[in-house]
């Protein structure tokens, strides 16, 4: 049978969709994004596993900070507009296989994204299309969806909310969210900061046996989470705890203080530490107190 859906249910995707560009644009308006960085940082790096230098060219800078800036904020907009979509769509899909192809970690995301584009084509013309491809049978007989309700509209309207206001958190909270990383996730920063790794090692000082235990994190983790612990100064304390915990027991250490060396270059920036090589990280892991308490200025 052919299903009608309540309008609802189409909207809702749509929207969930056109938030993720939405907020991926206001993101990019940041006095970071709006000089090129990360933009000529991840250019390069594309450029150096592509071998095609012209990423590096001023043009192809400037077509993804402010090319990606507007797209962001103003695809939604011309998805919607019946006059507009046919552009957009091709525009999305271009803009999409193009990051596919730069950026070599986000993985399935872009195809995901294209295949998102689907709920905004016109139904109508879709069913059309797929009976004239014989997908579907001529004689579909109709079905009609629920309608939401009060009860649902309610919820409906809490889960709007809580989708706009989420990625709005980090403004009441201290600190410049892509250093300190609180207010990041479902936010949708995506590639809004790039930092490479200048020193990473950690040691385990046993107090009782005056020995320093250096550890190098590649040693238990995999490639990937050491590169993301360089951007997660949560990871960087729930990693300190498994030296406690696991690592510092194995070698015969029963009272220690654990220290890290992060030293990171952020954004085009000088290179410096996200914690402080002196402080004992099991102590701020256990303090109760926010990460962002004992993460040291962001870099000038």
């Amino acid at each position: 049978a052919r299903a009608f859906i309540p309008q609802w249910t189409y909207r809702l995707l749509q929207f969930q969709l056109i938030l993720v560009f939405f907020f991926g644009g206001i993101v990019k308006l940041n006095p970071y994004w709006l000089s090129f960085h990360p933009v000529d940082e991840l250019l390069q790096l594309a450029a150096q596993r592509t071998g095609n230098h012209f990423l590096v060219d001023d043009w192809v800078k400037y077509l993804f900070a402010y090319g990606g800036l507007l797209f962001d904020l103003l695809i939604g907009p011309l998805l919607l507009l019946k006059k507009t979509r046919s552009y957009a769509i091709v525009a999305a899909i271009f803009f999409n296989l193009t990051n596919s192809y730069v950026f070599n970690d986000i993985f399935i995301f872009p195809f995901f994204m294209i295949g998102a584009l689907l709920v905004f084509l016109d139904p109508e013309r879709v069913f059309e299309r797929l009976k004239k491809w014989g997908i579907v049978r001529e004689n579909a007989t109709e079905e009609q969806g629920r309608n939401l309700g009060r009860m649902g509209a309610a919820l409906l309207a809490v889960y709007v909310v809580v989708q706009l206001a989420v990625p709005l958190r980090h403004y009441f909270i201290p600190g410049y969210t892509d250093w300190t990383g609180e207010g990041q996730r479902f936010s949708w920063r995506m590639k809004i900061q790039h930092r490479s790794i200048e020193e990473m090692t950690f040691a385990i000082l046993d107090l009782d046996k005056k020995v320093i235990h250096e550890i190098n994190p590649s040693d238990h983790l995999f490639p990937d989470e050491v590169q993301q612990m360089a951007y997660s100064p949560q990871m960087i304390l729930q990693f300190a705890q498994y030296l406690h915990d696991t690592i510092a027991p194995l070698n015969g250490v029963e009272n220690c203080w654990v220290k890290s060396k992060v030293k990171v270059k952020f954004n085009g920036k000088d290179a410096a530490y996200i914690f402080n090589p002196t402080l004992d990280l099991i102590e701020a892991a256990r303090s109760g107190k926010e990460v962002r308490t004992f993460i040291e200025p962001e870099p000038r």
